[in-house]
């Protein structure tokens, strides 16, 4: 009996030792340490930036991955490549019509709905607002034209002087900027009607076109030139008389 408990106390001394044993325990840990080491070490990312440059970092930022990365280990071994993505394929395009391009759509098929009964009706329209462009057009043609009359004859003046051997007064000067300023303005109002006249014109032959699809009327037929001995001289359509709305 005294034998086995001399053999049980020096089993459990051993065990205790074992366990506590400051060296054991300093051991562990610093094997602990390492892995880590090693293991932290592993994960680093070599990869590019934005402007080329050669960046070793931890993580790769996600903007970035497309461009290709390598995880290297701590000494310096590629562990893996991650090729570049290459360009993404082109999608079909696919018309979206915006909403507010229905609305404006609906707008107009209200419109012509409630305006007009006729597609005459809307050739009707279209020639009252033609005809008064036009007056408009001749009107700042002929502005323009008197324009660059006056300008020539303070230009005329501003010759005088110089045949002179005089200088220019400055009230001619100003005068004559005065006129350019005059003249540019009404350049700019000419081509600005001009373009409304045309504008007018693809506009209302759209509302036609449409007006007859809401309607269920046939297309219109393509306009032909009558052919003759002599050729009918087009209409101006300055000339036509202005009608009321």
């Amino acid at each position: 009996m005294d034998i086995l408990r001399i053999v049980r106390g020096s089993i459990a001394g051993r065990v205790r030792a074992h366990v506590f044993n400051p060296a054991s325990v300093l051991a562990s840990g610093l094997t602990l340490m390492l892995l880590a080491t090693t293991a932290f070490a592993a994960d680093v990312y070599r990869y590019r930036n934005d402007e080329g440059n050669l960046v070793i970092n931890h993580t790769v930022p996600p903007q970035l991955t497309k461009n290709g990365y390598e995880l290297i280990d701590s000494s310096g071994r590629v562990v893996e490549r991650v090729e570049p993505l290459g360009p993404e394929p082109e999608s079909e395009e696919v018309e979206v019509i915006a909403p507010e391009t229905v609305f404006m759509n609906e707008r107009r098929d209200t419109y012509l709905l409630t305006s007009f009964s006729a597609v005459e009706e809307i050739a009707a329209a279209r020639d009252r607002k033609l005809s008064q462009l036009s007056r408009e057009i001749e009107i700042t043609t002929a502005s323009a034209e008197k324009i660059g009359q006056q300008r020539l004859v303070v230009e005329q003046q501003a010759a005088q002087f110089q045949r002179g051997g005089k200088e220019i007064p400055e009230t001619v000067k100003k005068r004559l900027a005065e006129i350019d300023e005059r003249r540019q303005k009404a350049t700019e109002a000419l081509e600005s009607r001009r373009l409304d006249h045309a504008k007018t014109e693809t506009l209302y032959k759209t509302y036609a076109k449409r007006f007859r699809e809401l309607k269920g009327l046939p297309p219109a037929e393509p306009e032909v030139p009558e052919t003759g001995s002599e050729t009918a001289p087009a209409t101006d359509p300055s000339s036509a008389p202005l009608a009321s709305d």
